[in-house]
């Protein structure tokens, strides 16, 4: 017996306009459960089924076709995040059309794939994958039973992290009211909670211990969302007078030591000059004058942030080839940053106990410490992996930007590493 070909699901009317007879669409049958929209060459693949599931994604994809224009994968690269992130806020945002069209909570909340949904909340629960699992929960856009069911089995295999979950996607879906306003969600409107989105995440992931702190975590997530701090519209706040970095403090530890090496402008005989300064080598080699060379030195900032491993080794190393060397470090947490002076005329702090005492695990502070360090003799060298952050460890493509004009200005060469600052004043002082 002959099995029968499924046959696509007929032409959407509303999908009929969106190409028009010049540029039509064509629509493929897809396995259960799954679907998919290429912009590009108008062709979409949905399932056969007639099911609620199936429905549902019939007008998730024709919201797609609707609604979201350019590729994914080259807007991400644009807009310097991730091509995931993008598209699981983009479907968040195609919920607040899709519940036009059709009644969601009806439609997810019958049918077969509520088992999926549960299986999949399972493994990230055990797997302890909290990035998936907001992933999912944003993913699922409007449809609440559908995130209602995969949270309840996550929470059965890990309550802890499903309470920090919850309280997270609470968190976006606060800040994405206020990108919002109010009206239908824009694509510009999706592209800004991926913004905030990577931004939460990485900073979660450089501060585990802060973030999952008891009583902490709640208040730094809404300082990040913007609630009382910075959101993604990083040009509005900068015209309100609000300053996206940290607040800079300058520490001045006792500098306990002189470190290896003559740090002091050095004196040499020479045979011509304006005062006598040897008059006992008139008679020997004829070089009674002293001619002033100055002493091997520059200004290095270290960028002493958890991603960074800070080296201490290696700075004492870059000293022996430039004795004069002014040292600064900088890291911050929250909203508050630390510039420690480490060495200044010869001196030096106890590179250890200012580290334990003052370093902070963040950045924050990165433009105002580069400002500082344009104030120090050259050559200004900035030790750092280029990571740059604002307040609660926010990142900003125009933060970046403004550290990079910052070091234009001021004639400052970045290093990603210890090592490489040590060998630019190496090739730079040994012949």
């Amino acid at each position: 017996m002959k099995r029968r070909r499924q046959r696509p699901p007929r032409l959407y009317p509303e999908l009929a306009k969106v190409g028009g007879q010049e540029d039509p669409w064509t629509v493929d049958v897809a396995p259960a459960g799954t679907g998919g929209t290429d912009l590009q060459n108008h062709a979409m693949m949905v399932p056969a089924g007639n099911a609620p599931h199936d429905r549902c994604i019939h007008i998730h994809e024709l919201m797609h076709a609707m609604h979201t224009r350019g590729r994914a994968d080259v807007r991400a690269a644009q807009l310097g995040l991730r091509e995931l992130s993008l598209q699981v806020c983009e479907d968040y945002r195609l919920g607040w059309y899709a519940e036009d069209m059709t009644d969601i909570e009806a439609v997810m909340s019958g049918g077969d794939p509520t088992y999926v949904l549960q299986a999949s909340g399972r493994a990230a629960g055990v797997a302890s994958n909290f990035e998936q699992a907001l992933h999912c929960m944003l993913a699922f856009g409007k449809a609440k039973a559908a995130r209602d069911a995969y949270m309840e089995a996550f929470r059965e295999v890990n309550a802890p992290m499903a309470r920090e979950l919850q309280s997270s996607f609470k968190g976006l879906q606060r800040a994405f009211r206020r990108i919002k306003d109010g009206r239908k969600p824009t694509q510009k409107d999706g592209e800004k909670l991926a913004a905030l989105l990577e931004t939460y995440l990485q900073a979660k992931g450089e501060g585990d211990e802060y973030f999952s702190a008891e009583g902490r975590r709640d208040d730094a997530l809404e300082d990040i969302m913007g609630h009382d701090g910075y959101d993604t519209d990083y040009k509005h706040k900068v015209e309100e007078g609000d300053d996206p970095w940290g607040e800079m403090e300058i520490i001045r530890p006792p500098l306990v030591k002189n470190h290896r090496g003559s740090w002091a402008r050095k004196e040499k005989a020479s045979a011509e000059g304006m005062g006598i300064r040897y008059p006992h080598r008139i008679l020997t080699d004829g070089k009674p004058f002293a001619v002033t060379k100055r002493a091997r030195g520059g200004s290095v900032l270290y960028d002493i942030s958890g991603s960074m491993n800070p080296d201490f080794e290696k700075i004492n190393e870059a000293l022996r080839y430039a004795p004069a060397l002014s040292l600064m470090m900088y890291s911050g947490d929250y909203n508050l940053g630390k510039l420690i002076v480490l060495s200044r005329n010869g001196r030096i702090c106890d590179l250890q106990r200012a580290y334990n005492e003052h370093g902070l695990g963040g950045n924050l502070i990165d433009g105002p410490a580069l400002k500082f360090l344009g104030k120090q003799p050259e050559p200004r060298v900035w030790v750092s992996d280029g990571q740059v952050t604002g307040k609660g460890a926010f990142m900003f493509t125009a933060l970046l930007a403004e550290a990079k004009k910052i070091c234009k200005r001021h004639r400052i060469t970045r290093v990603p590493s210890y090592e490489d600052a040590t060998e630019y004043f190496k090739r730079r002082y040994t012949k």
